[in-house]
């Protein structure tokens, strides 16, 4: 019944051709590994000033992160339940895939041909899965809790959960494996962000201020490591290192066995994540400045400031990083010094991660449109 109720009242994307998945170069879910390290797969050499191919109005919002892209095609998941699918090369629209629903903060994520997504209304959550070639919803699980989006490893998807558990889920058959729990006492125990593996090792940021560890092996907990405030954003691995930034206004670098390494003050909180160069780690707070951090020391590298709060990540392509604010910008900048090359104004705020595939620039801003540079 759940299942012909959501059939019942979505649109639909039908892509006519076979689509063509190269895991080691598209976008297939957010950060775009399993360590989301927010760092472009594609070896295309662009260079700014990029110029505007073309932007598609979708009269809906964007969660903090949006957009995934495989064979010139890009799916936009926004804040209503909807992801649409827009032909990279012409900007025009393949197709929409709407569930009525309340809404969702998660991005979609890709497997085989199947787009993968949490939504939820006012009483239950739900992750389905729904086929992009045949316009088919495969299967539907009702959660009791809204979902964190997903990263896939070993064939099987992880999502965090806003009670407090960790889920794995088989794609295919839609049946939850494993679920971790924390089992924290008067405190609050909720995961906003998504998890982050390395190593067979599953971590993922508590609003508690705990980060949490969890072997895939024995199905246990590892460790758990102490901040002094929430931690909402998603945290990133990179070089066996985890890092992230805390509500504390400090941001972290702890080893993959818990042990603080370093942590900088910078005065500010975090809703973004991080991408990485050379030795550099790279981040943004809601202050609306860039971070250049040295991986090794915590010590400021260079710092880039935008007349906004930054909620979206840095994304990284070759010696280039590109980050959105809140004041409209899209901005691109030298991945060495943070010497800005190219940015480009928008109608409305940027709060969603951009990302680079091929030659191809994507963002997505609160004027409801979605854009795309070359």
């Amino acid at each position: 019944m759940l299942l012909s109720i959501f059939l019942s009242s979505c649109s639909s994307i039908k892509i006519a051709e076979n689509v063509f998945i190269n895991t080691r170069n598209d976008l297939l879910f957010e950060g775009g590994d399993i360590g989301n390290t927010n760092i472009s797969k594609t070896d295309s050499n662009i260079k700014p000033p990029f110029k505007l191919l073309w932007d598609y109005k979708i009269e809906a919002g964007f969660p903090y992160n949006s957009i995934l892209v495989t064979d010139y095609i890009a799916f936009v998941s926004t804040l209503r339940s909807e992801i649409f699918a827009i032909d990279l090369s012409s900007g025009k629209r393949l197709g929409d895939f709407t569930l009525k629903a309340k809404g969702s903060d998660a991005c979609a994520l890709i497997y085989r041909d199947n787009l993968i997504r949490n939504t939820y209304d006012d009483e239950d959550s739900y992750l389905l899965s729904y086929n992009y070639i045949t316009g088919e919803t495969k299967w539907i699980i009702d959660f009791r809790t809204a979902l964190s989006s997903g990263v896939l490893y070993n064939d099987l998807l992880y999502f965090s959960s806003r009670d407090g558990k960790i889920f794995s889920v088989e794609p295919l058959q839609g049946k939850v494996k494993d679920t971790f729990y924390t089992k924290e006492k008067n405190l609050s125990n909720s995961f906003f962000a998504k998890p982050v593996i390395d190593n067979n090792k599953i971590f993922c940021g508590n609003i508690n201020g705990f980060i949490y560890c969890y072997s895939l092996s024995s199905k246990r907990l590892e460790w758990k490591f102490k901040t002094e405030g929430p931690v909402y954003c998603p945290l990133s691995v990179y070089k066996n290192l985890v890092f992230f930034g805390c509500d504390d206004r400090n941001f972290y670098c702890i080893d993959t066995s818990g042990n603080l390494l370093w942590k900088k003050a910078l005065e500010t909180k975090f809703l973004s994540s991080s991408t990485f160069f050379a030795d550099f780690v790279i981040t943004a707070g809601i202050d609306g400045n860039v971070y250049c951090l040295d991986i090794n020391s915590g010590n400021q590298v260079w710092k880039f400031g935008t007349r906004g709060t930054i909620t979206a990540t840095p994304f990284r392509h070759q010696d280039m990083v590109f980050i959105g604010s809140f004041d409209g910008n899209l901005y691109c900048l030298d991945a060495n010094n943070g010497s800005k090359l190219w940015s480009y104004k928008t109608g409305g705020r940027i709060r969603t991660t951009s990302v680079v595939w091929n030659t191809f620039i994507l963002t997505a801003s609160d004027d409801k449109r979605v854009y795309c540079f070359k």
